[in-house]
C-alpha cells in the first residue's frame, strides 16, 4: 500500500492506493496537524506493516520564496572578467570579490583575502549570518571556493556558509548563485519542517519510508531532503500533473488545470509523458538549475474574492479571501458562486446567497446573475491564461517533437480539471474551449494520487577532462584521476566511469534504480596542431514514471 498526501494552502488530500486501486480518500483543511490528521484518517483500520511508503507534497518552499518569508542570506561573488554584474537583480545582498578561474579550471586570478574579509564584513552587517561563496565555473575547480571558506571560517566562525559548486556542478554562474542563496535562505525552515515530520511519525511508531515530492515529479527519502529543499519548489504543481496521468489512459495528451485556493496550475502532459521546463525553475526573472515541469500559476483559485469597485462593477480580488463563506468564512467567494448555482455540494449554500445577497442588493441584480458573471471572468482568465501559456510550451524542444508526431493536432484537444472544484469548472471550461473534458470524482484528490504513484528521479550531468586527468559533476562531485587517458578516452569507457560516479551518488542518497545515458558529447582539445586531451560531458538519469494508472477510476466515488 501507498499513502500520498498533498499540503495545500486551504486544504490537505490524502489517499491510500493498494495494487492500483484507490482504497480510501480524504481531504481536510489544512493545519499545523494536517498531515498526521490524514495519514489517521487513512489508515485508522489498516495495519502499519502494510504501507509501503508515505509521499508528502507541499507549497512549502514555494510559499517562502515568493512572499520572502526566508532567512537573510548573503552572496559573496567571484565572476572574474566578462559581465558587470553589480546591478544585477539578486533577491539577496552581494558583494563581489577579485580572483577568477577560466572554463578550463585554471585559476587566473588568485583571491585577495583582505578583500574578502571586508565584504563578508560588509554582509555581515547588512544582517546577513548565512554566506554562500560561489566561483564561476567551480563546477570545474572549487578550488578558489574552498580557499575563500577557510579564510572565512577562520575569521567569522559563527557564520552558515555554502559553497556553489556544493549546490549544484552545473554551468551558469547566476543560477548557481541563485540556487545556492536560495538553498541557504530556506534551509532552517524546511530542515525544522521536515524533522516535524519525522518526530511526529516517530512518536507514533510509523516506520515506513517516508519522501518528498519535487518539482521534476520524482521523490526523495526525507532523511536526505534537506539537500534538496530548493528542488521542491512547485512539489504541489507537480503531484497534479502526476495525478492527472494516473487518471488519463496509458497514451493520453490533455491539459492539467488543477484549481486549488489560492492558484490555478496549468500543466501538460503529452503522449502520456508531462512536460518538462528545459530552462529550469525561474523565480522573480532569474531562471534556477531545479528541473521542474512546465507549471504556469496565475492567482485565481475557489477562495479568490468576489467584490464591487468604483464604478459599481463586479470584480475578482486576485487575492485569497479566506475559507468561503458557505464553509464558514466572511466574504463571497467564487466557490460561493459554484455553490449557490448547485454546482457543488460543498459548504452551506444559505450563507453563500446570504453573502452574495449582498452584491446583489447594490448592482441590482439577482444573486445567480452575479455568480454566473464572477464565474464567466475566471473561466474566461483562465482561458486567455491557457493561450497565453502555450506560447510558451511551443518553445519547449519535447512539444516540437509531440507536433511533429501529431501533424493535424495544433494542441491537445482533452482538458482535465483538478482540485475541489475540477467537476463545474471544468465542465465550464471545456463548454467554453470547446474541447473533451474528462473528470472523475477522484480529480478533487489527484494531487494526493500523484504523489502516492511517484517514484525517485534524477539527472545530472558528469563531466570527464582527460587532459587535466579531472572527473566532476553537476552535484558537486570532483576528483583528480591520475590514470585517465590523456589523449583519447573512447566513448563505452567514459560512460562506465560516469555510471560508476553517479551510481556513488545514487547510493549516497539511499536511491536504488538503474540508471540511463540521455546524451553524450565529446570535445577534442587540440594545442599545436595536435590533440592534447577530450572533455566529455554526459547526462544521466532515471526517468519520471509513476508506478501505475489507476483502475478503478470508473467506480471509485
Amino acid at each position: 500500500m501507498y499513502l500520498g498526501i498533498d499540503v495545500g494552502g486551504t486544504f490537505t488530500d490524502g489517499v491510500l492506493v493498494s495494487e492500483n486501486k484507490i482504497i480510501k480518500t480524504c481531504k481536510i483543511p489544512t493545519s499545523n496537524n494536517s498531515i498526521l490528521e490524514a495519514f489517521e484518517k487513512l489508515m485508522d483500520d489498516k495495519p502499519f506493516k502494510r504501507l509501503e511508503k508515505i509521499v508528502i507534497s507541499t507549497t512549502l518552499m514555494t510559499n517562502l520564496i515568493l512572499e520572502r518569508k526566508y532567512d537573510k542570506t548573503g552572496l559573496l561573488l567571484l565572476p572574474g572578467p566578462g559581465i558587470s554584474y553589480q546591478d544585477y537583480n539578486f533577491p539577496f545582498q552581494f558583494a563581489i570579490a577579485r580572483g577568477s578561474i577560466d572554463f578550463q579550471g585554471r585559476i587566473i586570478e588568485p583571491v585577495d583575502e583582505d578583500e574578502i574579509i571586508e565584504n563578508v564584513g560588509q554582509l555581515i552587517r547588512a544582517g546577513c549570518l548565512n554566506i554562500g561563496i560561489i566561483s564561476k565555473f567551480s563546477s570545474r575547480n572549487p578550488a578558489l571556493e574552498l580557499e575563500v571558506e577557510k579564510i572565512v571560517k577562520k575569521q567569522f566562525p559563527h557564520l552558515n556558509i555554502k559553497l556553489g559548486h556544493q549546490v549544484t556542478g552545473n554551468l551558469n554562474f547566476i543560477r548557481r548563485a541563485m540556487g545556492t542563496g536560495l538553498f541557504l535562505a530556506t534551509h532552517n525552515t524546511f530542515y525544522n519542517f521536515i524533522l516535524d515530520i519525522e518526530n511526529s511519525f516517530k512518536q507514533r511508531n510509523i516506520n515506513c519510508p517516508v519522501y518528498i515530492l519535487k518539482a521534476d515529479g520524482g521523490i526523495v527519502p526525507i532523511k536526505f531532503v534537506d539537500k534538496f529543499a530548493v528542488d521542491t519548489i512547485l512539489s504541489g504543481p507537480a503531484a497534479s500533473c502526476l495525478g492527472a496521468k494516473a487518471l488519463l489512459e496509458s497514451d493520453a495528451s490533455a491539459i492539467v488545470v488543477d484549481i486549488g485556493g489560492t492558484t490555478t496550475d496549468l500543466s501538460l502532459i503529452l503522449n502520456s509523458i508531462p512536460l518538462y521546463a528545459s530552462r529550469g525553475v525561474r523565480i522573480e526573472d532569474i531562471y534556477t538549475h531545479v528541473r521542474s515541469l512546465a507549471v504556469y500559476s496565475i492567482p485565481i483559485g475557489g477562495d479568490t474574492g468576489i467584490d464591487i469597485d468604483g464604478n459599481n462593477c463586479l470584480i475578482l480580488t486576485f487575492q485569497r479571501a479566506g475559507l468561503p463563506a458557505c464553509l464558514g468564512g466572511e466574504k463571497p467567494t467564487l466557490t460561493d458562486c459554484l455553490r449557490v448555482l448547485d454546482l457543488t455540494d460543498i459548504g452551506d449554500k444559505d450563507k453563500a446567497y446570504s453573502v452574495l445577497e449582498n452584491i446583489s442588493i447594490l448592482l441590482k441584480k439577482p444573486v445567480t446573475e452575479i455568480a454566473n458573471t464572477a464565474l464567466n471572468m475566471a473561466t474566461d482568465l483562465i482561458i486567455k491564461a491557457i493561450e497565453k501559456v502555450f506560447k510558451i510550451w511551443q518553445e519547449e524542444p519535447a512539444y516540437r517533437i509531440w507536433q511533429l508526431l501529431n501533424p493535424l493536432s495544433i494542441k491537445p484537444n482533452t482538458l482535465i480539471c483538478l482540485g475541489g472544484p475540477s467537476g463545474p469548472m471544468g465542465r465550464l471550461l471545456s463548454e467554453k474551449m470547446q474541447i473533451k473534458n474528462v473528470h472523475y470524482p477522484l480529480c478533487s484528490v489527484a494531487n494526493a494520487i500523484g504523489a502516492a504513484l511517484a517514484i525517485p528521479t534524477y539527472e545530472e550531468k558528469v563531466r570527464i577532462n582527460t587532459e587535466k586527468g579531472e572527473i566532476s559533476s553537476s552535484w558537486g562531485y570532483f576528483v583528480k584521476m591520475e590514470n585517465l587517458q590523456k589523449q583519447k578516452l573512447f566513448p563505452k569507457i567514459a560512460e562506465t566511469k560516469a555510471l560508476e560516479v553517479f551510481n556513488l551518488f545514487l547510493k549516497e542518497n539511499k536511491v536504488y534504480a538503474e540508471p540511463e545515458i540521455y546524451q553524450h558529447e565529446v570535445f577534442n582539445m587540440v594545442r599545436n596542431w595536435q590533440t592534447t586531451g577530450q572533455i566529455h560531458e554526459i547526462t544521466l538519469g532515471i526517468k519520471p514514471k509513476i508506478l501505475g494508472f489507476i483502475e478503478n477510476k470508473e467506480c471509485f466515488g
